[in-house]
């Protein structure tokens, strides 16, 4: 699936959603994990007509897996959320940033300079920002 969708400019939230199960299957199994997960749509939102650029999502997914998820070691709940104007995550509760090995992620910057690239010539931008949305103002967002 990867394969197929890194050829696309764009693919319809319905394949990113379909995508995006399949990925936190591979994960649970793949890192042997505790992961419950929901995907929460608006009831306004016709999946099949709103198209976002390809492979957008997924690596927001896999830094959260990655460096929330994993090392709690706890049974966790990733909620992943669409409304008309936002899509967000919830972070696991009482987690501690820990930083033993000083990892530093080139994720966030790599999509930063793929948004400024695809926002350059249009009139609606798309912007992000990341935080936890247990903390009050708090949030993630693909506008």
């Amino acid at each position: 699936m990867t394969f197929d969708l890194s050829k696309k400019e764009a693919i319809n939230l319905n394949d990113e959603i379909i995508y995006l199960k399949s990925y936190f299957e591979l994960q649970r199994i793949r890192l042997n994990i505790l992961l419950d997960y929901c995907i929460d749509l608006s009831f306004d939102l016709t999946t099949s007509k709103i198209y976002i650029p390809s492979l957008l999502i997924q690596p927001i997914v896999e830094n959260a897996i990655l460096h929330g998820i994993v090392p709690s070691k706890n049974k966790e709940e990733f909620t992943l959320r669409w409304k008309t104007t936002v899509s967000g995550w919830k972070a696991p509760k009482k987690q501690k940033l820990k930083s033993k090995n000083h990892h530093k992620s080139l994720g966030n910057k790599i999509l930063r300079e793929r948004l400024d690239i695809l926002n350059y010539n249009e009139r609606e931008k798309i912007t992000f920002s990341l935080g936890n949305l247990d903390v009050e103002g708090g949030d993630f967002g693909l506008w």
